[in-house]
C-alpha cells in the first residue's frame, strides 16, 4: 500500500505539497484512494468572494478517475 514497482525499483506514491498555509484556512482532504489507507487528495481552504461571501477554493491531487470523490470529501 502507497508503493509501487517501476523496473525493480520500489517507489512511494505519496503525493507531496507545500506546507499548508494554516492562518489562511488551508485544510487537507483525506480519501481513499488505495485499498488499504486514506491519504491526502488534496487541499481545500475558503477565502473571500468578490461580494464578500467566503468561497470554497479546492485543489486536487488526483487523476479524474476520482473526481466525485475528491468533490464530495471537499464538501466537508
Amino acid at each position: 500500500a502507497g508503493t509501487s514497482w517501476e523496473s525493480g525499483v520500489r517507489r512511494s506514491t505519496r503525493f507531496r505539497t507545500k506546507p499548508l498555509e494554516y492562518w489562511k484556512g488551508e485544510r487537507m482532504v483525506y480519501g481513499r484512494v488505495h485499498e488499504s489507507l486514506s491519504t491526502v487528495i488534496g487541499v481545500k481552504c475558503m477565502s473571500p468572494g468578490t461580494d464578500g461571501k467566503p468561497k470554497l477554493k479546492a485543489k486536487s491531487f488526483v487523476s479524474d478517475k476520482y473526481k466525485e470523490l475528491f468533490e464530495i470529501a471537499s464538501q466537508y
